[in-house]
């Protein structure tokens, strides 16, 4: 309950009068300490948000200059916003992605893989056949920055090839890389080319011709020796599945890379060709199935794109479940021959593909991109979404 009695004002004054001249010095010291808060509290306030500011202006210019050269690291947002709101948007995007394409110029066939601790990209030089008498590399630690290698292989190296150097695969064997290449572009079996095999002591070359001839040089079951595809299966084997011209065919490598085995039955060359394939064959192992993937369409035109299988084994059967990578016509058209990289210790999976510019009429401008690749809880490959953004950045240690 409240004491609502009036206050004798005498009385009050003499109790002020009482006060001892301690408690007014204790009385006087807080009030200058009040007063002292009322003239800091509102710099204090201001500190931060003149500071927000100040990085904001910073940041908006180094921007803007970073941008006038070009800088692809740099995202600028597309509307104005409040000076405090930009701030906080850059510090939520503090991971740049990869934006697509990811190489420079016009390339096409990539093969990714991690060798030695780096992400690492093989693809065909895209240009007139006869313009095609080298390949580049690419090399990266996050998949956002990447240093060109040229002419990891060049056909000064190798005396059969001259032109149509095509889809590189790469493995590592033993301390070698052994890089397979089509070349020549043959068209019946009295012609000199096929696929190939050059070695180096590193990623990035100089690849050397290995040996001296083509490791298959003639057309097998229809398919033309070209889109060659290596990789080592659990049981210590290596595996070449290639073709063009509509077949694809498998067949095992010997130890040391220079020849092929026949199988149990005497044959060397085992057709796997699903409904639908044309190139481009590549295959993965995931959770005990071979996943068979390849090209379909005309490489020359809008409608290319990847489609896939599921086998048992590396022989199939392969029966074609459908297309998990194509054009969409406000990105890119043309997207195919892939290759597929797992970043290592984890469950994340890319597709590095290529694909054609809107506008670009020209077959041979191609580039070369990277989007994600995911799967159902029953294994299936969900189809991927082409993007101009690409993947985020993602360091090996």
């Amino acid at each position: 309950m409240s004491d609502h009695r009036p206050v004798n004002s005498q009385a009050a004054a003499s109790a002020r009068t009482a006060v001892s001249p301690k408690v007014t010095r204790e009385t006087r010291a807080s009030s200058l300490f009040l007063e002292c808060c009322r003239c800091f509290a509102l710099p204090v306030v201001l500190l931060p948000l003149l500071s927000a500011w100040v990085v904001v202006c910073v940041t908006d210019r180094g921007a803007q200059v970073a941008a006038s050269y070009g800088g692809s690291q740099v995202r600028q947002l597309a509307s104005p916003r409040s000076r405090l709101g930009s701030l906080f948007r850059v510090g939520q995007n503090s991971s740049p992605r990869s934006g697509n394409p990811i190489l420079p110029g016009w390339y096409a066939d990539p093969e990714a893989h991690v060798f030695e601790n780096e992400y690492w990209i093989y693809p065909t030089y895209s240009a007139p056949y006869d313009q095609q008498v080298f390949m580049d590399a690419f090399s990266s630690k996050d998949l956002t920055t990447w240093t060109k290698h040229p002419r990891v292989l060049d056909v000064a190296d190798v005396h059969w090839a001259r032109r149509a150097l095509w889809a590189p695969s790469i493995i590592e064997k033993g301390g070698w890389y052994y890089l397979f290449f089509g070349a020549n572009d043959i068209q019946n079996d009295t012609q000199l080319g096929g696929i190939g095999v050059a070695r180096a002591r590193q990623p990035a070359g100089p690849f050397k011709d290995y040996l001296g001839k083509p490791l298959i040089d003639k057309f097998h079951n229809g398919a033309q020796p070209i889109d060659q595809f290596v990789f080592k299966d659990t049981d210590g084997s290596y595996y070449i599945v290639y073709g063009g011209w509509r077949h694809c065919n498998i067949a095992r490598l010997n130890a040391d890379m220079t020849g092929l085995i026949p199988f149990r039955d005497g044959t060397i060359f085992k057709e796997i060709t699903p409904n639908g394939y044309v190139e481009g064959a590549f295959m993965i192992l995931k959770d005990g199935k071979y996943y068979f993937m390849w090209s379909e369409g005309g490489w020359t035109g809008p409608d290319y794109a990847v489609a896939y299988a599921i086998g048992a084994s590396p022989f199939g059967p392969f029966h074609r479940i459908g297309k998990i990578l194509q054009q969409d016509p406000a990105v890119a058209t043309g997207a195919g021959h892939h290759s597929v990289l797992q970043r290592p210790g984890t469950n994340r999976w890319y597709i590095v593909y290529h694909r054609r510019p809107l506008g670009e009429t020209d077959r041979n401008h191609r580039v070369v991109c990277i989007d994600e690749m995911t799967f159902d809880d029953k294994g299936f490959i969900n189809p991927v979404v082409i993007t101009k953004e690409g993947v985020p950045r993602d360091p090996l240690p």
